[in-house]
């Protein structure tokens, strides 16, 4: 060619990256070989000699054209898997970095370790500052855990393992100690020589620290429950016997002791008290401490619930000299819902507290709205426990409600006591979502200011009509603790009474000489027993004294005494002079100053209608509970109805064969045979006999679960009453299956249909906490009236065997004989809610639910629970009845 040959052109065609890729063919008519092989060598794709022909040339270039096209497809191919293989490389890159993890190759015979990325990130080191050997890597392993992990890897080498496994401690290059999980699996050459290990490294710090924070709560939740178990069996173990000791002590004080073994027996009494009261807070502390303090939501009386709290304190508080007052501001709601017993407890720890650390002077409890809170469906009561006692210096008070904290060593030894109360305290008020702070002194007092929100129960009833006809009512308070005379007082601003107060005789006198000069008389004069300093006789003087200046005017006084726990009595005191015990509680005061009229004249109590339907008829009623029969007998009195009683079931048998009464009422669970067998075998007979009436027999039984109702029918009962009886229920009863008794103006009455469901009933009782329900106790008195004393003595026999039945249900639970506890707390549960005490019948209705289940969950602290419920009872029974 000219100017350029084919060679120097085809070099500068393959050095140009435009046409690199075109196919050359060499067209030349000399037949050289060496010529051939320079034209390949410089990239010709063929070589064809002349003359050509053209079908040769065609051919030829057709088949290189399509070479070339395939070498072009090809080509793409190889860039399209290299694409995805690097998107490949990259998305495993990615998901290493996510689940932390990274892939490894050991060339054994070479001592090369090849990393993957997300390995150099778990160990924090840099690539190039890497030495990639196996060596280098057990560097970074920690130096505790390095001979293990060489021992590892030989094990697999070595064939005594199939693969490589290891979990073990890093230390990484920036000081940081992490867990890593390694996986390794062993190559060998066809000599069976290891040559190359390969695997994975994952980084599972935050997964074991799961998994020991997994195994730590497992062995946590098994401590709790081996403490809750322990603090149950502990709480048995060591209640019982105090109780043994303590009862025995009591018994042995019944007896005719002399004057020096009446001051031992004093000594041990006080021991034992202070014993057992040192064992509660350590068992109310643990209890706590093994979270096992549960909240119970029930609808209490916020009034009667303090009034109830401020006399258990009372007699130790009179028996130092101290004053013990109560005022709750009329703004707060009467009827509340929240766990009234903790809240009780907590108080009373306060209290008892206070009266403890006073020596002189007065406790005060306070309870009003807290005004710097407000709730759309409740409230937040401020409840201020104020006295005069020793104070607490400031350093101190930020301690004092750690456990086992007192003010110092020697308040310890003057006053003893475990440390525990304010916590213990602090600790339930804030598990009701409450808060406490403590406003102290040294030598000027303390005030615990507790706030705790509650739940509204329905609506205030607003101003009792009593309460209405005190305005302007004419007043004079003499006498009294400053604190104590200011509650007393703000009851009487309340009331809008027109009332003066002076703080001794002399004063007193000269005031209601002024009165009646003016013709404004004082109707009411309220004396404080501790007016006069020159003892009873002086206090009688000085009564005859305003009783002479008033002459012929009328007035009514009113002694305020705490004789009542000092146990000397009131009865020498002048008869005309009313008597209202401290500590005077709003009830009481409004009741002392407007005389004669009756709970139910302020709606308090629901009244019996004494002219209700009359009935006749035999009826026997079967029961093994006293107060049940009780309760049964009288309220078929008031129906004039005479009845009897048997307590068995085979003396039911005996009775009803002897005799035929209309009507039986039959208890379910009876102790020797159930009345489901009872009631069987009476049908049985009465079938066998073919000329034999028919009694109508009603079970009359505290069961009210699903089926119960079914299996009494099924076993031929006729009808089915629930205890506690309602006189409602009872009347449907006997209008259904008793004749009327003939009244003037009456025709001739048979049996009739009761009643129909959708009569006015009144509505069930509130169970509220520490407290016996007022018109349960109403209709108790008035059925029983009939009999003298009959009230007492039922009441009496109500507190001894619900003292007995708990003592066996918490000695049961000893032993684990559930159907032993499912006897005893059904006896009380029915009976308790026979005389009113509901929400003990409630305690003992779960407790009799956990027996009949076998059930001890929880069993331990319900009867804790039902024992403090007791003494409640205890308390208001025995105030009934005195």
């Amino acid at each position: 060619m000219p100017g350029l040959n084919g060679f120097e052109v085809c070099v500068r065609l393959k050095e140009d990256r435009r046409t690199l890729g075109i196919p050359i063919i060499f067209l030349t008519s000399r037949d050289d070989v060496q010529d051939q092989v320079r034209g390949f060598d410089l990239g010709a794709a063929d070589y064809i000699r002349k003359p050509i022909q053209p079908e040769t040339l065609q051919a030829r270039v057709r088949t290189h054209l399509e070479l070339r096209l395939h070498q072009c497809n090809l080509e793409g191919l190889v860039r399209e898997r290299t694409r995805l293989l690097e998107e490949a490389k990259q998305s495993l890159v990615m998901a290493q970095k996510i689940a932390n993890l990274g892939n490894w190759d050991w060339n054994i015979e070479k001592n090369t370790l090849s990393w993957s990325e997300q390995i150099y990130r778990i160990f924090d080191v840099e690539p190039n500052a890497f030495e990639a050997t196996y060596e280098a890597f057990l560097r970074f392993v920690h130096p505790d855990d390095r001979d293990k992990v060489e021992e590892a890897v030989q094990k697999s080498l070595d064939h005594l393992e199939n693969t490589y496994k290891m979990r073990h401690r890093i230390v990484r290059s920036d000081g940081v100690h992490r867990i890593v999980e390694e996986v390794g699996l062993v190559i060998r050459n066809s000599q069976d020589v290891a040559v190359r290990m390969v695997g994975v490294v994952r980084d599972i710090t935050e997964i074991q620290q799961a998994q020991d924070a997994m195994i730590a709560l497992r062995v946590a939740e098994q401590a709790s429950q081996a403490k809750s178990e322990f603090l149950a069996r502990m709480s048995h173990e060591v209640r019982t016997p105090m109780n043994g000791v303590l009862g025995m002590l009591q018994l042995l004080g019944e007896t005719a002791l002399d004057s020096q073994q009446r001051r031992y027996w004093a000594v041990a009494f006080g021991s034992a008290e202070l014993q057992l009261s040192i064992i509660n807070d350590i068992l109310d502390f643990s209890k706590i401490e093994a979270g096992k303090l549960h909240l119970e939501e029930v609808a209490f009386d916020l009034h009667r619930t303090m009034e109830d709290l401020m006399l258990i304190p009372m007699e130790q508080a009179v028996g130092k000299g101290l004053e013990l007052s109560l005022f709750i501001d009329p703004a707060t709601p009467k009827i509340l819902k929240g766990d009234v017993t903790r809240l009780k407890q907590a108080l009373l720890n306060l209290l008892s507290n206070s009266v403890k650390f006073t020596e002189y002077g007065s406790v005060h409890l306070n309870v009003e709205v807290d005004a710097a809170t407000e709730l759309v469906d409740g409230v937040v009561l401020l409840f201020l426990v104020s006295d005069t006692g020793i104070g607490v210096d400031p350093e101190t008070q930020d301690q004092l409600f750690n456990p086992y904290v007192q003010a110092g060593a020697d308040i310890t030894r003057r006053f003893g006591g475990t440390g525990l109360g304010l916590n213990i305290a602090k600790r339930i008020i804030e598990t009701m979502g409450g808060s406490i702070r403590l406003i102290s002194r040294v030598g000027q007092g303390s005030t615990f200011a507790v706030s705790i929100p509650f739940d509204r129960v329905g609506v205030d009833n607003g101003i009792d009509p009593i309460e209405a006809e005190l305005e302007g009512f004419p007043v004079l308070v003499v006498g009294g603790n400053e604190i104590y005379r200011r509650a007393l007082l703000q009851y009487l601003t309340v009331w809008k009474t027109r009332f003066d107060s002076v703080r001794d005789g002399d004063r007193a006198c000269e005031r209601i000489k002024v009165a009646l000069d003016k013709h404004v008389p004082y109707r009411v004069l309220i004396v404080d027993e501790w007016v006069s300093f020159r003892g009873r006789a002086g206090y009688e003087r000085l009564i005859q004294q305003m009783f002479a200046l008033y002459d012929a005017t009328p007035v009514r006084i009113i002694l305020m005494t705490s004789s009542v726990f000092r146990g000397d009595g009131v009865a020498n005191f002048d008869p005309r002079v009313s008597v209202l015990f401290k500590p005077v509680f709003k009830r009481n005061l409004l009741h002392a100053l407007v005389p004669g009229k009756s709970r139910e004249a302020s709606g308090s109590d629901v009244a019996i209608d004494s002219a209700r339907k009359q009935f006749s008829g035999r009826v026997l009623v079967v029961d093994d509970i006293y107060v049940n029969q009780e309760v049964a007998l009288g309220m078929l009195r008031l129906f004039g109805v005479e009845a009897e009683a048997v307590d068995n079931g085979r003396e039911a048998l005996r009775k009803s064969e002897e005799e035929f009464y209309d009507l039986i009422f039959m208890d379910i669970q009876l102790p020797d045979m159930d009345g489901l067998e009872v009631t069987r075998r009476i049908r049985a007979r009465v079938s066998e006999q073919k000329e034999g009436r028919r009694p109508i027999i009603v079970a009359m039984t505290a069961q009210a679960m699903p089926g119960d109702r079914q299996k009494s029918l099924d076993a031929g009962m006729d009808g089915y009453l629930v205890k506690p009886l309602k006189w409602q229920d009872l009347e449907k009863t006997l209008l259904l299956w008793l004749p009327e008794q003939l009244t003037e103006g009456d025709g001739v009455t048979g049996p009739r249909m009761p009643a129909s469901d959708s009569e006015s009933v009144p509505p069930e009782p509130v169970s509220v906490m520490g407290e016996l329900d007022p018109s349960a106790q109403a209709h108790l008195r008035q059925m029983l009236k009939s009999v003298p004393g009959r009230y007492e003595e039922v009441m009496r026999r109500y507190l001894q065997s619900s003292l007995e039945a708990l003592g066996e249900v918490e000695a049961a639970l000893g032993v684990g004989e559930f159907e032993r506890i499912y006897r005893n707390a059904h006896k009380v549960k029915s009976q308790s809610y026979s005389i009113g005490a509901s929400a003990f019948g409630d305690l003992f209705q779960k407790i009799e639910q956990l027996g009949r289940e076998g059930n001890s969950t929880h069993l331990a602290e319900l009867i804790e629970d039902a024992k403090g419920e007791f003494c409640r009872v205890k308390i208001l029974v025995e105030k009934e009845i005195s």
